[in-house]
């Protein structure tokens, strides 16, 4: 399963495909999103942060993206990537939000938490007819109630992984810089820097560490 990288796409951007590469596979393999489509994005992490850029780059707007008031800095990026809106879903109302921007609800809602509230939001906010895609990980089974699913018609949907041709898709949109991957990197370190690296995106100091051996 080896990829050919272009002389032109550097090895510390290219070691990002992977991810890019699930962010793909959810929202634009998985997923159906139309130009003009309503697109909301629950959870600005890593995965979340590029299934916006994806959704962005297949023609989403108004693309809202969604997280907790400890996740400003992460938003600021949300909108760096393309998202015309953010909210503070501790502080705002999401559903209020939505509605404004999409009487009907949203066409695609992308769960990139894992949380419950998250994906009962998602269900809550999507349009009659609309799509849930469901992309985090849950650390625990999730009690949720379905029948919302089930009066608005909703096609809801997990996203797992990838493949070749999505991998080489994303490299090719990696050499072009069309994800504007420094967006999400925020520290580069030797090997031997390693645990400052990792340090760096559990406490929340940056998104992605890249390590260059």
């Amino acid at each position: 399963c080896l990829h050919k990288i272009p002389d032109s796409l550097p090895f510390e951007i290219a070691c990002l495909a992977e991810p890019h590469a699930v962010a793909f596979n959810a929202m634009c393999v998985n997923s159906t999103i139309r130009p003009g489509d309503a697109v909301v994005v629950l959870g600005p992490g890593p995965i979340g942060l590029l299934c916006t850029r994806m959704a962005m780059l297949a023609g989403a707007n108004p693309l809202i993206v969604g997280g907790l008031a400890a996740d400003e800095p992460r938003l600021e990026t949300a909108r760096r990537l393309g998202a015309t809106h953010t909210v503070d879903v501790e502080n705002e109302d999401l559903n209020e939000l939505v509605r404004t921007v999409a009487p009907l609800g949203a066409d695609l809602v992308c769960d990139a938490t894992g949380a419950t509230l998250a994906l009962e939001s998602a269900v809550r906010v999507a349009r009659p007819d609309g799509q849930v895609m469901k992309v985090g990980w849950s650390p625990e089974q999730i009690p949720v109630d379905l029948n919302p699913m089930v009066h608005k018609n909703l096609r809801v949907q997990g996203s797992f992984s990838h493949n070749y041709p999505v991998w080489e898709r994303v490299i090719h949109l990696l050499d072009r810089g069309l994800t504007q991957p420094d967006a999400i990197v925020g520290l580069r370190a030797p090997l031997d820097g390693w645990r400052d690296a990792f340090d760096a995106m559990h406490e929340r100091r940056v998104i992605k560490s890249v390590l260059v051996p």
